[in-house]
């Protein structure tokens, strides 16, 4: 994994949750503050707001700010400018579509539960061409999706994205097959009403 990264080492846990724990409390101790996208998978929220913060006696503060999964490409080399002159260690997220240690990640997280060899490269290929299909049909409301060049983020997700855009909000379940999945009852059901609304994927 580190040397797909361009990384140094690299330590495999049972779960993404697991990796997120020891990225960050390696790191950060008692009193510590970490910066975080608030538009994350309900579990990782949940971890972060309530396991860090209040459920024990870490004590790290987590400060929210808006982000994905509503497909927000952030600009991540101007964020790495100010965390790097800051002195902050900066933690990514990756994956098969962007190599966060080029743009200048210290740490990056993987979680490839769901993932299976070949579905990546065909999941690619047929999500900007759903996307495209979706997007111009009258009674869709609307489309997220970075790949679409009416999305806010397309610039942004050319220059770092390789490989294609991303899926779009489907899941895998063990095998080649796909759904399409409600969030709010599905990876987001452990949020309340408000933030299921504010992790909308719009």
């Amino acid at each position: 994994m580190a040397a797909l990264e361009g990384g140094t080492n690299a330590i495999s846990t049972s779960s993404g949750q697991a990796a997120q724990f020891v990225a960050i409390s390696t790191i950060c101790s008692i009193g510590d503050n970490i910066i975080s996208t608030s538009c994350l998978y309900s579990g990782t929220y949940i971890q972060f707001k309530v396991f860090f913060c209040y459920a024990s006696k870490i004590g790290i503060n987590v400060k929210f700010v808006q982000g994905n999964p509503k497909f927000n490409i952030p600009d991540f080399e101007a964020i790495y400018k100010i965390a790097h002159d800051a002195g902050i260690p900066l933690v990514l997220a990756s994956g098969y579509l962007i190599k966060p240690i080029e743009h200048g990640a210290d740490i990056v997280v993987h979680s490839h539960g769901t993932t299976i060899g070949g579905v990546v490269i065909d999941g690619e290929k047929n999500a900007l061409e759903l996307a495209g299909w979706l997007e111009s049909k009258d009674d869709v409301l609307w489309v997220s999706y970075p790949g679409l060049e009416s999305h806010p983020y397309n610039k942004n997700a050319k220059k770092y994205m390789r490989n294609g855009f991303g899926f779009c909000h489907l899941a895998y379940v063990g095998d080649a097959k796909t759904l399409v999945i409600h969030p709010a009852s599905t990876t987001h059901q452990q949020l309340n009403g408000r933030r299921i609304i504010i992790c909308r994927s719009k």
